[in-house]
């Protein structure tokens, strides 16, 4: 009877697919093991015929259907035509794919409707052009990979040229998320050029955060656009916008979009836009961090014209040293050298040497370019041309060469190329001033500027310091220091004087030195710091704690002209030091000491007195003080008694 099916296995067999038992559930089915059903116009005879299967490679032209189950048991919905087959042995997998592909609105891609007009999620919904009536919207190309297995393409009719499909879950959302990143890309990178031509992405209007501006201010994303194109200052890098960006212009369609496949920093990855908050993790990677300092470093190169009335700087922030030159010249002799490189060097392991071999020669090309332009600039100017490096401090009469994001394959993976020259180190108040305090915690987590320089191969930006590398040029200044200052002049600052008046220059000649005790020693100075064990005396303790409580009270006479008790008997209103005043004064040794012999002990051995109650203490101390509690009670209350007694008599 007419639109009877028929599964022919092959040409002996007729055993339908479905009532196989594969060994395998992913087992590609041969050129002899296609499922076909006969359209209506086939034989109608209820004989089993045999039917001449389909080989795979001539499954090109034929138009995918989704099944009844995959569109929530729904007529047959079209997903696409199938527009190659890629074999076994290509695709790395066992078994051929399908290539579907279909072109829709990208607003129909995530939000496809459904007979009735309700919309539907359905991760698995296909794309049907004609749902839309509105022709402005610009259609996309969507590519479905369709794994050709009997478990997702269940049934193939030559007759009509369909196949049925029936992905799993997640099969398709893979195909429209590579749509919508195409649009994305394309969407993005227009929104981009519109903002650095407006406003140059100013962040006047605070758009962003003090770290977030700074980012904008060094990496710009866009320097120029036109007939060319779009071309940004570091080639291949362009910056993710902000969601509050694209809402304050309108664009929610796109946040939606950006939302719906991963969010912001997901896309930025895949897009190979630079945003501007991080993943986690993402600086623990040793090669991100690497990358982000040439970044840094590059965006601090400055072009000036030399005048002879007046130093102009011409732009705040880098801008391109060779805009004059044409970009679709650059892309060309690019193109040509990448090529010229791929024939000579086709061995995988050489990738690396290649690289090498393309960013010397690129670098070669643009310093023969460079007299050229700088020619056309200085006629067109009438004045000299030369960049400065805020990090560096180095200066450059020819534009520097940029760093350079080269495609290493087609699948993603790119190399960031500087020059050798500007492989520096950034200091920290460079970065701190430039606002870079995610920069600064990554390299502090990663062992220090010294270590991370040591890691990454960077020479440092900072000049070494040379002045106080000898003991009489560091005599000199400690001997200043102290006058400044009115220290006693036969000892030694300590690290909290030193640092406290801004002198980190003296300590850190102080440490690489020997250390404060030794420069102490080789000066002649007396050093605060004692011997190991010194403080396990008490009379030594006792003596150290009276000479600070006498000269707080010098200073307390110098200050208000008079002593804290008044009258000539200075010495005996000396009061034991606390705490909070010896770490104030930088007498850590002292409050160690302290807490070895107690407080209590100490005062009672220097003839101080105790302004406030001092604790227990803890062993021999404090079995000792309980023992004078206990004694004072005592006395107190034989006192009492006794005067009870008498009274009593007296009465």
């Amino acid at each position: 009877m007419p639109g009877k099916r028929l599964d022919v296995r092959a040409a002996s067999s007729s055993v339908p697919w479905r009532n196989a038992q594969p060994t395998t559930p992913s087992t590609a089915p041969t050129e002899a093991e296609v499922a076909v059903e006969p359209s209506s116009a086939t034989n109608s005879s209820s004989t089993p015929t045999t039917i001449q299967q389909p080989k795979i490679k001539d499954l090109v032209g034929y138009t995918a259907v989704l099944s009844i189950k995959a569109v929530n048991k729904q007529e047959d919905r079209v997903l696409g035509i199938v527009k190659e087959v890629i074999g076994a042995s290509e695709s790395g997998l066992g078994h051929p794919l399908l290539k579907v592909v279909s072109q829709a609105p990208i607003t129909n891609i995530f939000t496809a409707t459904t007979n009735t007009g309700t919309p539907t999620s359905d991760c698995n919904t296909a794309l049907v052009p004609t749902t839309t009536t509105d022709t402005s919207l610009p259609l996309f190309q969507v590519e479905h990979l369709i794994p050709l297995v009997r478990k997702i393409v269940p049934r193939i009719d030559p007759g009509t040229k369909r196949l049925l499909v029936d992905p799993p879950a997640g099969l398709l959302d893979l195909g429209k998320r590579r749509a919508v990143l195409q649009h994305l890309k394309i969407e993005l990178t227009q929104f981009i050029t519109r903002q650095s031509s407006t406003k140059g992405r100013s962040t006047s209007e605070g758009a962003r955060s003090n770290e977030e501006s700074s980012l904008n201010d060094q990496y710009s994303a866009v320097e120029n656009s036109g007939d060319n194109g779009v071309r940004s200052i570091f080639r291949g890098i362009l910056n993710m916008p902000l969601r509050r960006e694209l809402e304050a212009s309108g664009r929610k369609d796109l946040v939606k979009l950006i939302q719906s496949i991963g969010g912001f920093i997901e896309v930025a990855q895949d897009l190979g836009f630079r945003p501007v908050r991080r993943p986690p993790g993402y600086w623990e990677d040793e090669e991100a961090l690497d990358r982000e300092l040439s970044l840094f470093v590059a965006a601090n190169w400055v072009r000036f014209e030399e005048d002879s009335d007046t130093e102009e700087l011409e732009s705040a922030v880098f801008s391109d040293p060779q805009q004059s030159i044409d970009a679709l010249q650059e892309e060309e002799e690019e193109e040509e050298i990448s090529a010229e490189i791929s024939d000579k060097d086709g061995n995988e392991d050489e990738k690396e040497i290649n690289n090498e071999r393309f960013f010397s020669q690129f670098q070669q090309q643009q310093q023969q370019r460079q007299p050229q332009e700088e020619e056309k600039l200085r006629a067109k100017t009438g004045n000299e041309v030369y960049w400065y490096n805020q990090v560096t401090r180095k200066v450059r009469w020819s534009a520097p060469v940029l760093p350079q994001t080269l495609a290493l394959d087609d699948q993603g993976s790119t190399l960031l190329t500087d020059s050798p020259e500007d492989r520096a180190m950034p200091s920290r108040s460079a970065l701190c001033a430039a606002g870079r305090y995610d920069l600064h915690q990554a390299i502090v987590a990663a062992g220090g500027y010294a270590q991370v320089s040591e890691d990454l191969d960077r020479y440092p930006a900072w000049p070494p310091s040379r002045h106080l590398r000898s003991f009489r040029t560091l005599a000199a200044e400690l001997r200043d220091f102290v006058e400044e200052t009115g220290l006693p002049k036969d000892r030694m600052p300590t690290r909290g004087e030193l640092l406290s008046m801004g002198r980190s220059d003296v300590h850190q000649a102080i440490t690489k030195l020997g250390g404060y005790s030794t420069v102490a020693r080789k000066l002649r100075l007396k050093s605060q710091r004692k011997k190991r064990g010194e403080w396990r005396n008490i009379e030594a303790t006792a003596v150290e704690v009276r000479k600070f409580a006498e000269g707080k009270i010098g200073k307390e006479r110098d200050h208000n002209g008079f002593t804290a008790g008044g009258g000539g008997g200075g010495s005996a209103c000396l009061r034991m030091p606390t705490h909070e005043e010896l770490r104030a004064a930088g007498r850590h040794d002292l409050r160690h000491a302290l807490q070895q012999h107690g407080s209590a002990e100490v005062a009672r051995v220097a003839g101080l007195e105790v302004t406030r109650k001092t604790g227990l203490g803890n062993g021999k101390q404090r079995q000792r003080r309980l023992k004078e509690i206990i004694d004072a009670v005592r006395q107190n209350d034989e006192a009492a008694t006794t005067e009870g007694v008498v009274l009593g008599k007296e009465n």
